[in-house]
């Protein structure tokens, strides 16, 4: 590229400016510590020389140094052909290119980092609220005298469900490194679960009625029994009184069917939204808005579909839609 004199005077103002800034200082550190003390006019005159020669000596060699080093470069500007200089030139923009994507990503991955920071921070305040109502309930329990085995072990299995979500949630983030595809059976799942947490259908005197056929799927054991145990414990939570229902079919499909309170229409659509607790959440003081949005996560990872469908006063129905392939 061709430089003119704008450019040179440019290029070596660059070169000078920080000396120049740094003897400036200096100078009139100098000046204000003679003004102080009051020194004759001939101690002034000789820290002028000083100061100012060197500075004028330094930069008149900065100056000549930088202005050798531009006629260089143009000479060898002048002396590049037409095909060189379209190559050098070629270079130099992917060059700019390259290092302002690179400030970008970095950009990204800071925000990310922000995001993900604030995130943690939301989700750990509603978790802190959320497992202390159980560690209270064992405390007041204790402080009465009033234990007994099957509460200590809702509350206990509460504090478990809490921690494991919490665990989760935070594998959650690194999905990639940590799914590993196997040929699974669904209704071995689900009545392990149904045993895990037959104390809650206990609790709330529900009946289950489990129509499971033999279901085999490709998927991500670990991952998969987190979702179906957090369907399940949704429909036992808004669930008062009935049944919960769970039956599969031929077409690679199960479903969970609850005769809860349902879920009203204007909340259906955003139930899998993050932080999203709707109408139900908010009134009964039971929802962190995180669970359905794992849920939802981690089946589009595995590729499982998700339908729900809900009406109030009669109840929800989740479907799942595993890939049909399998090993």
């Amino acid at each position: 590229m061709p430089v003119n004199k704008k450019m040179i005077v440019r290029i070596i103002w660059q070169q000078l400016k920080r000396l120049w800034c740094i003897y400036v200082i200096l100078i009139l550190s100098c000046f204000f510590g003679l003004w102080l003390s009051e020194a004759t006019v001939e101690v002034w005159q000789t820290l002028a020389y000083v100061l100012i020669l060197p500075l004028i000596s330094i930069s008149l060699y900065i100056g000549w140094q930088t202005y050798r080093k531009i006629m260089r470069y143009q000479s060898f500007w002048g002396n590049v052909t037409s095909e060189q200089r379209d190559y050098i030139t070629s270079i130099e923009t992917l060059s700019h290119t390259i290092i302002t994507q690179q400030q970008q990503h970095i950009r990204d991955v800071e925000q990310e980092a922000h995001r993900l920071i604030a995130e943690w921070e939301d989700y750990y305040s509603v978790w802190s609220h959320q497992i202390k109502t159980p560690l209270a309930s064992l405390q007041l329990q204790a402080d009465t005298d009033n234990l007994s085995k099957a509460s200590v072990k809702n509350e206990v299995n509460k504090i478990e469900h809490y921690v494991k979500m919490m665990i989760y949630y935070l594998k959650a983030n690194h999905l990639s490194n940590d799914i590993a595809l196997t040929n699974i059976e669904v209704d071995k799942i689900i009545k392990s679960l149904l045993r895990e947490h037959a104390h809650f259908f206990i609790q709330n005197d529900l009946t289950v009625n489990l129509d499971v056929r033999k279901l085999q799927v490709l998927s991500d054991e670990k991952w998969l029994r987190f979702i179906l145990e957090q369907l399940l414990i949704n429909a036992v939570k808004y669930t008062l009184q009935g049944a919960i229902t769970i039956r599969s079919s031929q077409f690679q499909q199960l479903e969970i069917i609850d005769t809860g309170i349902g879920i009203l229409p204007e909340d259906l659509p955003r139930v899998f939204e993050k932080g999203y607790t709707g109408y139900n959440g908010r009134t009964q003081h039971k929802a962190t808005g995180l669970g359905l949005y794992m849920v939802k996560k981690l089946a589009d990872e595995l590729n499982i579909k998700l339908i729900i469908e809900s009406t109030v006063g009669k109840g929800t129905s989740v479907r799942l839609i595993f890939p049909k392939n399998h090993v």
